[in-house]
C-alpha cells in the first residue's frame, strides 16, 4: 500500500493515471488537466520566473541557454494532445461554459467549438467622434477592421 506524505502528491498520481487511460477522448483528458488548478498554478509560476530572462544566449556563453516556456504547450504535453487542440478547448472553457461541457461530452469537436466561439462575438458599440467641423456624422470604414472587429456595431456621434 502506498503512503503519501503530502495530499497533493496523491492528487497528482490520480490525475496522471486518469490522463493515461486509453478510453478517454482528447477533450476529456484536457478537462482533467484544466481542473487541476495546482498544476496550472505551478506551471504559470514557473513561466513567470522565466519571464524577462534572455533566451537568445549563444552557446559560447557560460550561462546555460534558457528555453522558451509556454504554459499551453506544457499543459498539452501533459494531456497528450496538440497545442492547437488545447488552445481550442481552453477558449471554449473561457468563453462559453455550455459549449465546453458539450466538447468534453463529445457532442462537439474542439475544432467545431472554435468556429462556434467565433460566431458568438459580443457586439459592442463604438462611438466615432467627428473631427471635421462641418460634417454631421463620421463613419468608420468596416473594410479597415480586423475580422474580429467586423461584428462591432458602429454608431456615429453627431458633431457639435
Amino acid at each position: 500500500m502506498l503512503r503519501f506524505t503530502i495530499k497533493t502528491e496523491s492528487i497528482e498520481i490520480v490525475r496522471d493515471t486518469a490522463i493515461e487511460r486509453r478510453n478517454l477522448s482528447k477533450a476529456q483528458r484536457v478537462d482533467i488537466v484544466l481542473r487541476s488548478d495546482d498544476l496550472i498554478g505551478k506551471i504559470r509560476n514557473q513561466a513567470k520566473e522565466n519571464q524577462g530572462t534572455r533566451n537568445d544566449l549563444t552557446s559560447r556563453s557560460l550561462d546555460p541557454k534558457v528555453k522558451q516556456y509556454s504554459t499551453r504547450k506544457k499543459l498539452a504535453d501533459i494531456s497528450g494532445i496538440s497545442e492547437s487542440t488545447m488552445k481550442r478547448v481552453m477558449r471554449a472553457k473561457k468563453e462559453d461554459e455550455e459549449l465546453y461541457k458539450k466538447v468534453v461530452s463529445g457532442e462537439v469537436s474542439p475544432k467545431k467549438s472554435q468556429k462556434i466561439c467565433g460566431q458568438h462575438l459580443q457586439v459592442r458599440t463604438i462611438k466615432v467622434a467627428c473631427k471635421q467641423k462641418f460634417r454631421r456624422h463620421c463613419f468608420l470604414r468596416r473594410d479597415l477592421l480586423s475580422p474580429s472587429e467586423k461584428a462591432i456595431e458602429i454608431r456615429p456621434v453627431s458633431c457639435l
